[in-house]
């Protein structure tokens, strides 16, 4: 896969592109979906069972 450093300079907000939210590390978004108001209804969306080999 080729990454153009020019898509990496421009992500849209609310991506996730890395470990650490953006590769200036911030671990910061600005989404305002989840919130203090109803982050207790969140509830599990998947689950995956790893086997090892």
């Amino acid at each position: 896969m080729v990454v153009n450093p020019a898509d990496i300079a421009n992500a849209l907000d609310g991506d996730w592109d890395t470990y650490s939210g953006d590769y200036s590390g911030r671990r910061y978004s600005s989404l305002d979906q989840v919130h203090k108001e109803n982050v207790s209804d969140l509830t599990l969306a998947w689950t995956q069972n790893l086997t090892s080999t």
